[in-house]
């Protein structure tokens, strides 16, 4: 459940490195220290080397990552420099999956974007911030419209849910609705 809510945690920073960071800012609670939390944390560098847990996974993900050239001139041409607080734990791997990317986007536009990671006990005051619209914690995996559901039909196009192996885990997508990241893979 708690790496549930890291991976969520972790949607709403990335959209705050996307220029969509008013409405994060705007509903960051003052009795978060945000920069104190952010100072103390490490960079991704830092993170990976004292990572105990899936430390493989992590590095094989950050070797692996790729960012278009595209999103890294949209990040380089924000107006104003982002810090980028995550918050994690390195045995979470919806984590290790996800952050190796935002943390290549982050070297691809040094200039505008940085980031600090902090662990989830430091951090747990920013994920009771961050809540859903309706006040609940980030509880996504009660969510699934496509996960487990190889051949079913989509509820949105009902055409069938596929099921690919993406970096040793199943990934389950509509192909109606979903369309492949295959723009930033050379080879594609």
């Amino acid at each position: 459940m708690m790496c549930r809510t890291v991976r969520w945690v972790f949607a709403a920073l990335a959209a705050a490195a996307c220029a969509c960071a008013p409405a994060i800012v705007a509903s960051a609670r003052e009795d978060v220290n945000y920069a104190g939390l952010y100072a103390t944390g490490t960079t991704f560098a830092e993170f990976l080397e004292n990572a105990r847990a899936r430390r493989d996974e992590w590095r094989a993900h950050y070797n692996d990552a790729t960012v278009t050239a595209d999103l890294i001139t949209r990040m380089r041409a924000l107006p104003e420099r982002r810090r980028i607080l995550v918050v994690t734990a390195d045995y979470c791997l919806d984590s290790a999956n996800t952050i190796p990317y935002l943390a290549r986007l982050v070297d691809g536009a040094p200039e505008r974007l940085e980031m600090r990671v902090t662990d989830t006990a430091r951090g747990k005051p920013v994920m009771e911030a961050h809540r859903t619209p309706d006040g609940r914690a980030g509880r996504m995996q009660h969510e699934f419209r496509v996960y487990g559901r190889d051949g079913e039909p989509c509820d949105r196009c009902g055409r069938p849910i596929e099921k690919i192996r993406a970096a040793g885990r199943g990934t389950w997508f509509c192909p109606g609705c979903q369309l492949p990241h295959t723009a930033d893979k050379p080879d594609a």
